[in-house]
């Protein structure tokens, strides 16, 4: 008697097998077409006179901007100067003596510092733009002892007011 749940595994297992062997003939197949590439390049670049010109002007294209090199190189500098003060290494290269080695803890609580103090600002920015709401709604529901939005009454005010001043100016 056949278990039906090993014919469903072996199912599963042929369809793996032939999805693989789909990609792995995709895959080869662009290899051999970067191959073919890169061989009628090569080839065109021999019997090109301007071949070494041509290369130059591509490479200076393709190339990351200079600017950002230098901001790598910063960056750079900097991680490395971190990586140094938090082995405690002092600038001529030294280690320390037992007394100034960093102290891993209180550069924790530092950064926790400054975490805390970047919450509290986004929390009080927050507030501020909810406080704000607030005064807009209470400006546009507010109401006079009879019920009618005060808002309103003054656009109409206002509307009134402009067309009174276009009557005496025609």
């Amino acid at each position: 008697m056949v278990n039906i749940n090993d014919v469903l595994r072996k199912r599963k297992q042929q369809k793996r097998h032939q999805m693989m062997n789909k990609i792995s003939k995709v895959k080869r197949s662009f290899k051999d077409q970067q191959k073919y590439i890169q061989q009628e390049q090569n080839e065109k670049l021999k019997k090109d006179k301007l071949a070494d010109k041509k290369m130059d002007f591509y490479n200076s294209l393709f190339k990351d901007d200079p600017n950002q090199g230098e901001d790598k190189q910063e960056e750079n500098k900097q991680e490395q100067k971190n990586q140094k003060v938090k082995k405690g290494i002092q600038k001529d290269g030294k280690k320390p003596y037992k007394r100034e080695k960093f102290n891993r803890q209180e550069f924790k609580k530092q950064i926790q510092e400054q975490k805390m103090k970047k919450q509290e600002e986004i929390e009080n920015q927050k507030k501020e733009k909810e406080q704000q709401r607030k005064k807009i709604k209470k400006i546009f529901t507010e109401r006079t002892k009879t019920g009618q939005p005060v808002m309103k009454n003054y656009i109409n005010y206002l509307v009134d007011k402009l067309e009174k001043e276009k009557k005496q100016n025609q």
